[in-house]
């Protein structure tokens, strides 16, 4: 059987994101992610016209794009009200299921912050304390954010800050911390694609 590759990506109405996820088999389903615009595109196979593909969905509803070709084909896809799973499939000429693939409706979380790859409640890894704001690595969605400041506390000790990098100061302080210290972080952090700032707390545990 011929196979094809699908492509979906995620599209802000000002900003094209950096997600691309290409199909595979993994059991757990891909995310159509609520107030945003969920683009998908279709690669057929060589040899395979794309203008012989039949596109449908279930629960949801697909709009094709009018930049698509002979090549490949591009769509919106809309989830239905009320749904949370749905379902692309994609059929040759003769009605032959060539692809399906499950899609589960979420509503994107909020950014989070990092302290390199740890997360809040987590303990500092002291080896990489790059600090940074962005979503659970379950989410691949990648938005250009911006940490205008932050303030840092470790016991009775605070400091402050702009930008994404701590001072050679608060570094000190950090490595020096020991089990059982909690350092707090507070960010403000601008979502450059729509300019909202928003103001995230986050601890992490000493080691």
């Amino acid at each position: 059987m011929k196979k094809i590759a699908v492509i979906l990506s995620f599209t802000f109405p000002i900003f094209c994101s950096a997600q691309t996820i290409h199909f595979d088999d993994r059991e757990s389903p891909y995310a159509i992610y609520l107030g945003f615009v969920n683009t998908f595109t279709i690669l057929p196979a060589i040899g395979m016209d794309a203008k012989d593909l039949v596109v449908s969905c279930v629960n949801c509803q697909l709009e094709k794009l009018t930049n698509s070709d002979t090549e490949h084909l591009k769509y919106k896809i809309t989830p239905d009200k009320g749904f949370t799973k749905v379902q692309l499939q994609i059929r040759d000429k003769k009605d032959v299921l060539i692809k399906e693939e499950n899609f589960q409706v979420s509503r994107l979380p909020y950014f989070e912050i990092f302290l390199g790859n740890q997360s809040n409640g987590e303990s500092i890894n002291k080896e990489n304390l790059k600090l940074s704001a962005g979503y659970p690595s379950e989410v691949s969605l990648k938005i250009p954010l911006q940490i205008l400041s932050w303030e840092v506390t470790l016991g009775e000790l605070t400091f402050n800050g702009k930008g994404d990098y701590f001072t050679d100061e608060v570094l000190l302080v950090i490595k020096k911390s020991t089990e059982g210290q909690i350092l707090k972080i507070s960010c403000v952090v601008e979502d450059k694609t729509t300019g909202i700032s928003r103001k995230l707390n986050a601890e992490f545990k000493g080691v």
